[in-house]
């Protein structure tokens, strides 16, 4: 968690992480997402990367693409509907 914070705090970044939050929202609302087809692996090859996710965002090896990434979100919309649906819940 330090190291969460610790990024989180170099990166300007003033909320904590949202995971769960995100994906239930995406299944629910998909247009509150951008998002980009591409190719996407994980590294296996015991480097720098070992074992993250990498996504060829320009399409520099020309490969199919077999994912549908997130690049942005109506953080508007996105905040208002989580906080009705935890008012909800709230009480």
């Amino acid at each position: 968690m330090r190291h969460t914070l610790k990024s989180q705090a170099i990166n300007g970044l003033s909320a904590g992480p949202v995971h769960d939050v995100t994906a239930v929202m995406y299944l629910v609302h998909p247009e509150f997402f951008t998002r980009k087809k591409m190719y996407a692996a994980i590294d296996l090859s015991k480097g720098l990367l070992y074992g993250r996710t990498v996504c060829d965002i320009n399409n520099r090896y020309k490969k199919k693409p077999n994912v549908n990434v997130g690049f942005s979100t109506d953080l508007e919309a996105f905040r208002n509907k989580t906080e009705r649906v935890l008012r909800l819940y709230g009480d």
